[in-house]
């Protein structure tokens, strides 16, 4: 109204103070006029006076507004029924967050567009959202699907003028690309209200929408939201990489292999400890050993460690996951000669010619190798492992109770190596001819008494 004004609760009209303003609260006021306070300023002040509804979600109920004119004992009042209408205002989309999935998952369940709308979109009406329009689907990392009654079907090719409409049971999931973790690629979203009026994708087919040509503006939100999702880290056990190593070495020599840098790999990138063993629970042979820390290992292998063996390096990560690669050592045979010789058998009786004598052994640090037998001495012969008398060949006791013979064993070892020692034959002494008697001729007397001495016999052996 012109010539009206409020200043600090002063209410002035063309210039001059007509009253006062006191605030009781926001739905009432008290207006004090001053003596210059015409009729016209009064009624000035009444054409003023409007109702404002405030809030997206007014009280739609009958208002009664009194206004009253008091003056001395004289009091008037007019009173004014009023109706605020509801208007639909579209729902906001925000940033909403999916349920975290991890690393890795190949099947994830997903999450109901309800859910989406529960945690991202605001509608200003107090109402509940009751679907979404998806324009945008990123597709770095990984693969957005939907999943509305047809089964899961990727999200592609979408924009504003071609958006997914969804519904509220419908699911929504992100399958990470393979080792994977971290934020997923934004799903751009609009929300929209009750008042939409259009169908969802399910059972029938994919419905696509275009956010510009919705028949009620108002029941789609104005710009976009996001909806996210985490990708959570899984720890990847460690793996090996082919070739596995393999060394050679030779028996009674220093072996020492160094594993090489790579053979086994991390996805996660962790800090692994080495460890080897020959099968889970057993050690390694008593001759090698394993440096973790240098990756080394180191040893000597004796006779019995000759031949090819596998045993197992191991690499663990911090979190206890473990692959296991072959190490494969191969030790290669250096021949050694025998080492001691030995007839097994009884003393021989003498004069027995051509007898068995024994069967002759040899000790050979080659667990593998044979042993020929030869000796150079012609009283002996040798088939096989077993020693004879040659042919026509017999011994005197009398002569010697003791006899020896060198014996040579040689092994098939490369090189051949050979042992020559002598070997000890016991001869038994057996009893050889009949005693003879010297010529005797004794005599005596008739009529001696019994027990009488009659003379000497003489025997020779």
């Amino acid at each position: 109204v012109n010539g009206l004004s409020e200043a600090n609760s002063v209410l002035l009209y063309n210039g001059n103070q007509i009253g006062s303003i006191l605030r009781g609260s926001e739905t009432s006021f008290v207006i004090n006029f001053t003596a210059l306070a015409t009729k016209e300023a009064i009624e000035a002040i009444v054409q003023c006076i409007r109702f404002e509804a405030r809030g997206d979600s007014p009280d739609t109920s009958v208002r009664r507004i009194e206004i009253s004119l008091t003056k001395g004992s004289f009091k008037g009042a007019s009173f004014v029924n009023l109706r605020v209408q509801s208007v639909n205002d579209s729902p906001q989309a925000t940033t909403s967050f999916m349920d975290d999935v991890n690393e890795d998952d190949r099947s994830p369940k997903g999450t109901t567009v309800a859910q989406i709308i529960q945690r991202g979109v605001i509608d200003p009406d107090a109402t509940d959202a009751v679907g979404i329009v998806i324009t945008s689907a990123g597709s770095s990392n990984g693969l957005w699907q939907y999943e509305a009654g047809l089964g899961w079907i990727d999200l592609a090719n979408l924009s504003t003028s071609s958006g997914l409409a969804l519904g509220p049971t419908a699911r929504i999931r992100f399958i990470p690309a393979p080792n994977y973790f971290g934020p997923a690629p934004d799903l751009k979203y609009y929300a929209l209200d009750p008042l939409y009026q259009g169908s969802f994708s399910g059972p029938g087919g994919a419905v696509l929408v275009d956010v510009q040509s919705v028949l009620s503006p108002d029941s789609i939100s104005v710009a976009p939201g996001e909806i996210k999702q985490t990708v959570l880290p899984v720890n990847d056990p460690p793996f090996s990489m082919p070739p596995f190593p393999a060394t050679t070495g030779l028996q009674d020599t220093p072996l020492v292999y160094v594993v090489p840098n790579g053979l086994f790999q991390d996805i996660d990138d962790r800090t692994l400890s080495l460890s080897a063993y020959t099968s889970p629970g057993v050690p390694l042979p008593a001759w090698l050993q394993f440096n973790p820390q240098t990756r080394t290992f180191s040893g000597t292998p004796r006779n019995l460690d000759v031949g090819q063996r596998q045993v197992f390096l191991r690499a663990t990560d911090a979190a206890g996951a473990f692959s296991e690669a072959p190490f494969t050592i191969d030790v290669v045979n250096i021949n050694d000669a025998p080492t001691s010789i030995d007839l097994i058998g009884q003393s021989v009786p003498e004069n027995s010619v051509g007898a068995r004598l024994g069967r002759l052994s040899a000790v050979d640090p080659d667990p593998n190798d044979t042993i020929t037998w030869t000796t150079n001495d012609p009283r002996f012969v040798i088939q096989g492992d077993v020693l004879f008398l040659a042919p026509k060949t017999s011994f005197d006791f009398e002569a010697a109770s003791t006899v020896n013979v060198l014996i040579r064993a040689t092994d098939n070892g490369f090189p051949s190596l050979f042992l020559e020692r002598n070997v000890s034959i016991q001869v038994a002494d057996v009893n050889e001819f009949s005693p003879t008697l010297s010529p005797i001729s004794m005599s005596i007397a008739e009529n001696n008494a019994s027990g009488a001495n009659v003379g000497r016999v003489v025997a020779t052996d």
